[in-house]
């Protein structure tokens, strides 16, 4: 039996439908198997074929091993959003060492592992939205030096704490909201000086924020907020639907931008 995927690639399946070899292996720039049923992640499919891009929306993916990016030092940016992934397993990227955009979106995931991402030093997005994630552990973020915009938003977490993103300098934009954040370290965020976009909106259970920040854009609206403490500085602040009874800025001058509609 032949398929025929987008780019015209030649695939043979065998009975099982677990084994797919790439016939007439060469280099691509993109492989697209977006929307096709596999049992699980390719085998061996970068001894075939050497990509700089990967599709894999929507497979049915259910397991990812170390050993299905064996050989991927060539892919820069892997898509497996709306999948069935319920764990990420140490370095399951290790031998993807230069990805630099990775989409684990609309998937199943509950568990992450302290080294789930060990080795991505090149890796500057990250998309973990639209899981059941509950909790991120320390050091999963660690080997992550690149990293610039990371998206964490429609999940279950309730804390972050003040070692989750100490090596991550380089960030710029991150997105919590819609989860069920209760508690956020105050340092959390101490040693990001290029942040721009901080966003934790429509987090129910989060009553007090005390942060050093450096950060042009706070989105934290609709939450129940009733105490703020910011050190440090922000430049825009949006703090809407909240129930703010105190507010304080260490250095308001540089405020340029203070929303507190629906405050009660």
């Amino acid at each position: 039996e032949v398929a025929f995927f987008g780019i015209k690639t030649e695939v043979h399946i065998n009975k099982e439908d677990t084994t797919y070899d790439i016939v007439n292996a060469r280099n691509y720039d993109t492989l697209i198997f977006e929307n096709t049923t596999f049992a699980r992640f390719l085998l061996n499919l970068f001894y075939a074929v050497s990509a700089k891009e990967l599709d894999m929306r929507n497979c049915s993916i259910q397991v990812l091993t170390w050993e299905s990016f064996l050989m991927a030092q060539n892919l820069r940016i892997l898509l497996l959003s709306n999948n069935r992934l319920q764990a990420i397993t140490d370095s399951t990227f290790k031998y993807a060492s230069d990805l630099q955009y990775l989409f684990l979106d609309t998937n199943r995931l509950i568990q992450l592992d302290s080294d789930s991402f060990d080795g991505l030093t090149e890796l500057r997005y990250l998309d973990l939205s639209n899981n059941r994630l509950t909790q991120l552990p320390k050091g999963l973020l660690d080997d992550l030096n690149a990293l610039e915009e990371s998206r964490l938003d429609n999940n279950r977490l309730r804390t972050l704490n003040n070692q989750l993103f100490t090596n991550n300098l380089n960030v710029l934009i991150l997105t919590l909201s819609d989860n069920r954040l209760e508690h956020i370290d105050e340092h959390t965020f101490r040693r990001q000086s290029k942040f721009i976009i901080l966003d934790i909106g429509n987090n129910r259970e989060l009553r007090t924020l005390v942060l050093m920040l450096k950060l042009q854009n706070l989105n934290a609206a609709n939450c129940t907020l009733t105490r703020v403490n910011i050190y440090g500085y922000v430049r825009n602040v949006d703090f809407s639907y909240n129930r703010i009874q105190e507010l304080y800025f260490a250095q308001p001058e540089r405020l340029k931008t203070l929303t507190l509609r629906n405050n009660s």
